[in-house]
């Protein structure tokens, strides 16, 4: 008939280290999940600019050409952000769409 009063030690130290470890688990996932939406804005903001100088890269060539032949159309939306950049540069230089370095 050995009632016990109270936790032990060890129980008492077994349940911190639960508490502790269910804590540590909700704070890795909410960690988690705040870094997967980080990832996700920068990849919004990337096809954002992505799309943004597409389109100013084909009014700057409608302006200066007024049309855009379908290759070099579907060489643009398929075109990288650096390509993209670079053929903004020269739609002034060159003398047909193309000739523009995508």
């Amino acid at each position: 008939m050995n009632q016990q009063l109270g936790k032990t030690w060890e129980e008492e130290l077994l349940e911190r280290g639960q508490v502790l470890g269910e804590a540590r688990g909700e704070r890795n996932a909410y960690r988690a999940a705040f870094h997967s939406a980080l990832e996700e804005v920068a990849r919004a903001e990337a096809r954002g600019e992505l799309k943004a100088y597409r389109e100013v890269l084909t009014r700057l060539l409608k302006g200066r050409f007024l049309t855009i032949p379908e290759p070099i159309a579907q060489r643009i939306a398929n075109a990288d952000l650096e390509h993209l950049k670079i053929a903004m540069i020269q739609v002034n230089a060159v003398r047909s769409p193309e000739e523009l370095y995508l």
